[in-house]
């Protein structure tokens, strides 16, 4: 039967061993000072804890990243140059590439039947890998043949050329570096000095009498039936005259004088365009 007491018992004193019975000031000033069961405590607290245990889990800066399900790192957080590597030239695992997948020409095929040529210790193609008509051999004969045929293009008589005006030749320039050609006749021949000054200055030329001819043809070259004529007697001062003409074609008139001149009558004929 447990004791029951009408009233509180009050204990004297502290207990000093451990079979004491102690008073419930006693119990309650010794769990003052202890912690409660379910309790926490600051880092600064905590001795002996590293620099990771004061850092938060997650990918931001300053995060401590955590392993995914399949116990590997977010790709998120893995920098670029360390970026995982799916395929190489559709090869995966220990990739081993050879020349073709690279489209390249394998050193096999250097100086082979449709391959590359090599180039020697100067930087040139061998003379083994040109082909034969490439031959030092046949390039001077080629060279020799080409400077022959330079030096006939550049001969003063090649193909018959000639510096006079010639039918069916090739015109060569003089030692002037000019060309000669006869005066034109039809509109689209090319002009000569004289028939350019003719245009300018006319044409000129003296008839003589002889007492029984009365009709002068004058044959001028200005290639054009519309000239004008003048008419002088010779003598220390010239003298104009009046005669008849007919213009016989672009090139020539004919002067026609009532009374034949005779041996001693000489005139001035000009014409102009």
């Amino acid at each position: 039967m447990p004791i029951t007491f009408a009233s509180d018992i009050q204990l004297p004193r502290d207990p000093t061993v451990a079979t004491h019975a102690a008073t419930k000031q006693y119990v309650d000033t010794g769990l003052a000072g202890k912690a409660a069961t379910t309790h926490t405590h600051t880092t600064a607290q905590i001795t002996g804890l590293g620099t990771a245990a004061t850092c938060n889990t997650g990918t931001a800066s300053g995060n401590i990243p955590v392993l995914d399900t399949s116990g590997k790192l977010n790709a998120s957080v893995i920098p670029a140059s360390a970026s995982a590597v799916v395929s190489v030239n559709g090869k995966t695992g220990t990739v081993v590439l050879v020349a073709a997948d690279l489209s390249a020409i394998p050193t096999s095929e250097k100086a082979a039947a449709n391959g590359v040529a090599t180039l020697d210790a100067s930087t040139k193609i061998p003379i083994a890998q040109l082909p034969t008509q490439a031959t030092i051999a046949n390039v001077t004969t080629e060279v020799t043949t080409g400077a022959a045929v330079y030096a006939h293009s550049n001969a003063t008589s090649a193909h018959s050329s000639t510096a006079t005006p010639t039918a069916s030749r090739i015109a060569m320039w003089d030692a002037n570096k000019r060309l000669k050609s006869d005066p034109p006749a039809a509109t689209d021949d090319v002009a000569t000095k004289g028939y350019a000054d003719s245009l300018v200055s006319g044409y000129r030329t003296t008839i003589t009498g002889n007492g029984t001819l009365t009709d002068f043809p004058v044959t001028h070259n200005l290639n054009s039936t519309e000239v004008s004529i003048s008419v002088f007697k010779s003598g220390t001062t010239p003298t104009p005259v009046e005669v008849q003409y007919s213009i016989t074609s672009a090139n020539q008139i004919t002067l026609s004088f009532a009374v034949a001149p005779t041996t001693t009558d000489s005139y001035i004929v000009k014409v102009k365009v």
